[in-house]
């Protein structure tokens, strides 16, 4: 009975020490939250951090700060941060710190391509309060506001949807292949049809150089 009783009372503590465990992972809140929109995935980070900090953050993730580029995408996004309730507002990457008034995406090569020219501001917006405000907001709303980049957000990192990613590694691959192939056959190609006069000139010098070598016999053996 004594050992019944024992074995009893360590499952008994077994599986309090269980359901703590669960309750406690219940009530840890996410770190981040993932999603995908065509040939983007967008990572939402649930730490506060100024907008150099979460540039940063986002390099370690292999991504850039979200550069949302049409209406739709927009939307998406704003309506994800809001499901997630991390916070109000969220970093992207649109900043003036260049030149003021000319907010440019930062991380993109190419300004104007694939609708990069979209903008979403808040009525009033930006207005560079105090005249400190560089960087982007966006809000759970959709609208986007000018904020100091010394603010601690929450921030959306954007980066190519892993079955994009996979595919164009793979295209990449097979084109670099194709590009060794044709020149292996360009090298084969220019090695079998020498001109005719290489050759010629070659046998002539060769000619020259053995004649010479004869006469300089011929004049030694006379001696």
């Amino acid at each position: 009975m004594r050992v019944f009783a024992a074995f009893a009372t360590l499952m008994a503590v077994a599986m309090a020490t269980a359901t703590t465990a669960t309750s406690d992972r219940k009530r840890r809140p996410a770190t981040h939250m993932t999603f995908n929109y065509g040939k983007s995935q967008f990572i939402i980070n649930n730490r506060k951090l100024n907008w150099h900090q979460a540039r940063q953050a986002c390099h370690r993730q292999k991504a850039i700060l979200a550069h949302p580029n049409s209406k739709k995408q927009n939307n998406f996004i704003a309506a994800k941060l809001k499901k997630s309730r991390f916070q109000h507002a969220a970093w992207i990457g649109l900043n003036d710190m260049g030149k003021e008034r000319k907010f440019v995406w930062k991380g993109l090569r190419h300004q104007s391509k694939d609708g990069q020219k979209f903008r979403n501001w808040n009525r009033g917006e930006p207005n560079n309060w105090g005249r400190g405000e560089d960087c982007t907001e966006m809000y759970a709303g959709a609208k986007w506001n000018d904020l100091a980049c010394k603010s601690k957000r929450v921030f959306i990192c954007q980066r190519l949807n892993p079955k994009y990613a996979r595919a164009a590694a793979k295209a990449a691959k097979r084109a670099a292949a194709r590009a060794y192939r044709a020149a292996a056959a360009a090298r084969y190609w220019a090695s079998r049809h020498k001109p005719r006069h290489d050759y010629r000139a070659k046998r002539a010098a060769h000619a020259r150089r053995m004649k010479a070598i004869r006469a300089k016999k011929a004049a030694h053996a006379r001696r």
